[in-house]
Formats: C-alpha cells, sequence, structure tokens
C-alpha cells in the first residue's frame, strides 16, 4: 500500500502516546453505562457496581476495572470489536524501546490495531479512516512516539542523565504551546497537528516536563509501496517533532538558552532541532495546517452537534440490504421476539432480552456476536468482558435497527414489497 504519513492525523487522534492501554469506559456522566431494568421497565442499577472494599488509593471505573493513572485508562486493555466495525483487526501489541517509569526492566507497550481503532470510534475522530487503514495508522503513531523519545534522550544526556524513563504523558491537541504560537504568528510556520506533555523521570526520582509539537508536511510523503507501514526506527521525513524542555526550572531554561545551542556547534549531540523558521515545502503547507487546526477547534461543538443530527444518506442498495435482513430477522429471530413479548417477570424479561440480542446480532453484527460468544464460553473470561461484549453487541443492534428505520422512512415502497414476499 501506499503512505498513509499524509493523514498522520488519525494518529494523533486516538492520541499519539507510547502506551494505550486500553478505550476506556468513562462514568464522567454519572450515569450507568449498561442499565439493568426491572420488571416495570424502571432502571435497576448498574450491572457491576465499584468495589468498596477495593484497595484504597485504587480508582475503578464502573465495571470494576482498575485503571491505571498515568492515561486514565483501564489497566486491562479493551480488545473487543467495536459496535460499528464490519473487519477483524488484530489485538497483537508491540513493546517500545521506551522505559516506563517506576519500573526497573520495563517498557511502555503500544495500543494493539483493535485498540487503536476503538480510541478513534470513542473519540469520534474515525472519520475516513476504515478497519483497513489502521495497520498503517498504528506503525506511524508507533515511529512518531520513537523518534520522540530518541530527541528526549538527547535532552537527557546533555543534562548528565543516562537512564531516563517516560513516567506519565498528556495529550493537549487544542492548546497551542508558547514556541508554537511564536513560530506561527511571527514566522507564518504551520501550526502543529498535535501537542502532548510527557513527564520524563529520572534516578533521583526528579521529573522534568516535555513539550513536544507534531507537524506534518505532505509535500515529503511517500507513495512507495510499503510506505505507510514503517518500522519503530525508520525514518519518515514527512512527520516532525519538536521536543524541548518545559522552562518550568532555571535549569530547563539553561539546557534551552545556552547548552543545547553550544552542544550543537560543537557537534556533542545528536539532537536534531526543528528550526523556528520554515522551510519553503513546509511553509507550503500553512493553510492546511490552519484548517486541521480550525478542525481541533471546532471537535467537542461538531461532537455536540452529531448527537441530534439526523442519520446520512442511505442509498437505495443499503435500503434494500436492509430491507431483506430486516425480513430474516422476522423469520429467524421470531422465538425469541415472542418470548419477550410474553415475558412474565424481571429475570425472564432478561433472559429473554439477551436472546434476541444474540439472535439479531448473529444476523446484523457478526463480528460484535462472535466477540460475545468467545467471552460466554472461554472459562477463563471475566465478568468485566462479558459486560463490555455485550454492550457492544446491543450498541451495535440497537444502531442497525434505528438505521432500518430510517431507510424503511426514506423508502417505504422497498420495505412494503420485501415483506409482502
Amino acid at each position: 500500500m501506499g503512505s498513509a504519513s499524509s493523514k498522520p492525523e488519525a494518529a494523533a487522534a486516538a492520541a499519539a502516546v507510547p502506551a494505550t492501554t486500553g478505550a476506556p469506559i468513562s462514568s464522567s456522566s454519572g450515569g450507568c453505562p449498561v442499565q439493568r431494568k426491572a420488571a416495570g421497565g424502571s432502571p435497576e442499577g448498574c450491572p457491576v457496581q465499584v468495589d468498596k472494599n477495593k484497595k484504597s488509593g485504587t480508582v475503578y471505573n464502573v465495571y470494576s476495572q482498575p485503571i491505571d493513572s498515568t492515561n486514565q485508562m483501564p489497566s486491562t486493555a479493551n480488545q473487543l470489536p467495536a459496535p460499528q466495525q464490519t473487519e477483524e483487526l488484530s489485538t497483537n501489541r508491540v513493546k517500545s524501546n521506551i522505559p516506563k517509569g517506576n519500573t526497573n526492566q520495563e517498557t511502555w507497550t503500544y495500543p494493539s490495531p483493535q485498540m487503536f481503532y476503538n480510541a478513534l470510534v470513542r473519540k469520534g475522530k474515525l472519520g475516513e479512516t476504515t478497519e483497513s487503514d489502521i495497520d498503517s495508522v498504528v506503525a506511524l503513531h508507533n515511529n512518531m512516539n520513537e523518534r520522540t523519545w530518541g530527541q528526549v534522550q538527547a535532552w537527557e544526556q546533555l543534562a548528565g542523565e543516562d537512564d531516563p524513563k517516560l513516567l506519565k504523558f498528556i495529550g493537549k491537541p487544542s492548546e497551542l504551546s508558547p514556541k508554537a504560537r511564536l513560530k506561527h504568528y511571527m514566522l507564518n510556520h504551520p501550526l502543529p497537528f498535535d501537542r502532548h506533555d510527557w513527564t520524563v523521570q529520572r534516578k533521583d526520582g526528579t521529573t522534568v516536563r516535555y513539550i513536544i509539537d507534531y507537524y506534518h508536511d505532505d509535500t515529503q510523503s511517500s507513495t512507495e509501496p510499503g510506505s505507510g507501514m514503517p518500522t519503530l526506527t525508520q525514518r519518515v521525513p514527512s512527520l516532525m517533532v519538536d521536543v524541548r524542555p518545559a522552562i518550568d526550572r532555571p535549569q530547563e531554561l539553561m539546557q534551552r538558552a545556552l547548552n543545547m545551542p553550544r552542544a550543537l556547534a560543537e557537534n556533542k549531540t545528536n539532537f536534531e532541532p526543528l528550526p523556528f523558521k520554515p522551510s519553503e515545502s513546509l511553509q507550503s503547507t500553512l493553510a492546511e495546517s490552519m484548517q486541521v487546526w480550525d478542525d481541533i477547534q471546532k471537535n467537542k461543538i461538531e461532537e455536540d452537534q452529531q448527537k441530534d443530527a439526523t442519520p446520512s444518506n442511505i442509498s437505495e442498495k443499503e435500503a434494500t440490504a436492509l430491507a431483506s435482513t430486516l425480513q430474516d430477522a422476522g423469520t429467524k429471530c421470531r422465538k425469541a421476539q415472542d418470548r419477550l413479548q410474553n415475558c412474565t417477570d424481571a429475570v425472564d424479561c432478561q433472559h429473554a432480552s439477551l436472546d434476541l440480542t444474540r439472535c439479531l446480532g448473529k444476523l446484523w453484527c457478526p463480528l460484535q456476536h462472535d466477540a460475545l460468544v468467545e467471552s460466554l464460553t472461554k472459562s477463563n473470561t471475566d465478568d468485566n468482558t462479558i459486560e463490555v461484549s455485550l454492550e457492544r453487541l446491543s450498541n451495535c443492534v440497537g444502531s442497525a435497527h434505528e438505521r432500518a428505520g430510517d431507510a424503511r422512512e426514506a423508502y417505504p415502497s422497498i420495505f412494503a414489497t420485501t415483506t409482502q414476499r
């Protein structure tokens, strides 16, 4: 395949960080992601409650999953298919070369393609990215982080530190760093497509914050086959990183103002500085970078609008396919539908609802259905995985049913013809 480096924003959207541990299941809204219903149809409560007797100091989400404080994500990776996913993705994870803070020999682990896809879906950043693009996006993501760490190491070596470790990180895509702001407004430098802050831990326990701006020069993108799948150490000319310690202390100011310029002049460092003034090719991407920045700033508003937006246009071909699958569902899932309509108590209704969801899921959401079946049949599967598998299958079935309803409204004649067959 050709280069995917011309679209690095997908990698940044999920967070260009070394070790995502999974897509978080957040309870920040104060509600419960999956509600049980009592006999009268009223919410009965969360299926899994936080264990108040858990070890003090550990934070858990509503599925009783311990949360990793370094990235606010479940400590156990979520490798389940997303609700709308149609193609299987790899769950294999690659070990980085970046040492992890507060450990002896451990390094950060990069997210798998499935985890990365889940993160894009969760953040509403999937855009035009398809399942077939994810391997390339992950390869670029990992490559960017290895390159960033190499730059961090150069700064640390200048400070006399030979064993730095990455303690934690945070993405700040909507915040311009002072340097990026100065370069843009004073020198017409393109805007970064992402910004991150990394906290590095030294041997004596002290920490240093690094600011990283990520830039993209589309004119340097390669179209050679395989260029979109770089190794961890391969150089990608179209992706540039501007790494420097934050001026949180006088020592960092001295490093940036005097020590690094001197080391560069005397060829005593392998640090690769990104010039203040943009190259001619990079300056040609100014308009595109400003558009990306505007999109980032408008993202929250767009996400809110999308919640209430009408569904995208449905083609006649899709409506015909939906009508056919809806007819199949009416035939193959009739027993489950009848059982749900005639259930007598909460337990019976819950079982009937699960049976119908599984039946419809087998027709409409085979990938999510298979993930649930696997979680139910494996002897060592924990309850958290089963709960999330069921939630994703339910979400997928619900989305498919809503899509069929929209198609029926747009093409009533197709559905009328199908149901008369």
